[in-house]
């Protein structure tokens, strides 16, 4: 459903295509997505950010339906002008514990560049660069609970 809000909004406005005049169709494994892009809160400005729902079980019954094997489909290139470069976060994020993953490499890489710019926590250059705006530090430790 990220797809749909990424088409309607900045691929539209970076190929000058009018996201009126796109329909976005997502395949997911869950029924719910079904009703869930009726929301208001799945809405890139006033158009819906998916405006239809396959499961993959539907998906797979129209390939059938269809006689498609994609054993007869030609190889084309990938086309990478979209987003340009991509992580590996994105092919583990389907898989079971792969959003937890991809969750803690993200943790990982922020945490890393914490460290470099800012030293380790609690060092004085931290200390000195998060707390400049605060009349009174507080501290707030849930573990000390």
């Amino acid at each position: 459903m990220m797809m749909g809000a990424m088409l309607k909004s900045y691929w539209a406005e970076r190929s000058g295509v009018d996201p009126k005049n796109i329909y976005s169709v997502s395949i997911m494994p869950c029924i719910a997505k079904k009703s869930e892009i009726q929301r208001p809160e799945c809405n890139t400005s006033s158009l819906p950010d998916v405006d239809a729902v396959l499961t993959t079980r539907e998906c797979a019954r129209l390939i059938k339906m269809f006689g498609i094997d994609f054993n007869d489909i030609e190889d084309d290139s990938y086309d990478q002008d979209l987003f340009g470069d991509y992580t590996g976060a994105g092919v583990i994020f389907g898989a079971s514990g792969g959003v937890m993953e991809a969750a803690l490499r993200t943790v990982k890489q922020i945490q890393e560049l914490y460290e470099n710019y800012l030293g380790k926590p609690g060092s004085e250059l931290a200390e000195k660069l998060l707390h400049t705006h605060y009349s009174q530090k507080e501290r707030f430790n849930i573990l000390d609970k």
